[in-house]
């Protein structure tokens, strides 16, 4: 009787464990996907959107789907997943907690949004490193990116990035 009590919490942990690494029903699809496509863009799509799915989760996970879909994307000159990868690679660092490298990326998919005319994305990078300026007390540097990022933000009526400003 008292080894069942004590094996009764053990199971009790092991299974909520195991319900708790589950994966949520987006992932599962995006994963059957991706091991359905072949090198394009919908694989780099795929990767990327892997990499944005993880990064609070299992943030070194986000991470190697970040790195895979850049490669990818470069490797078959697809520059917008390549920007988009690039972006996902700076939250993910930014989730934890390395500015500096998520600002390197941010900076990187403006370049790359900037290259293919894809302007809101890079209203939202802009939005991204002002918002990392805030939490680190340079507020007239925010300020200066809110303030590129919001002629961008009225183009295309994102009032989560006017907000900002």
């Amino acid at each position: 009787m008292k080894t069942n009590k004590k094996i009764f919490p053990v199971i009790t942990f092991i299974f909520i464990l195991l319900n708790s690494y589950s994966q949520n029903p987006k992932i599962d699809s995006l994963i059957s996907k991706l091991n359905k496509s072949s090198e394009d863009t919908i694989k780099a799509f795929l990767l990327a959107e892997l990499a944005a799915q993880y990064h609070q989760n299992d943030p070194y996970k986000a991470l190697n789907y970040g790195k895979e879909a850049i490669v990818l994307s470069k490797k078959i000159k697809y520059k917008k997943g390549e920007a988009m990868a690039n972006g996902n690679m700076g939250l993910i660092y930014k989730s934890l907690g390395d500015y500096a490298r998520a600002t390197e990326y941010y900076f990187e998919a403006i370049r790359l949004y900037e290259e293919t005319g894809v302007t809101r994305g890079v209203g939202i990078f802009l939005n991204n490193i002002g918002n990392i300026k805030k939490e680190q007390n340079r507020l007239d540097e925010a300020l200066r990116y809110y303030i590129d990022a919001f002629p961008i933000a009225m183009h295309w009526k994102d009032s989560s990035m006017m907000a900002n400003v």
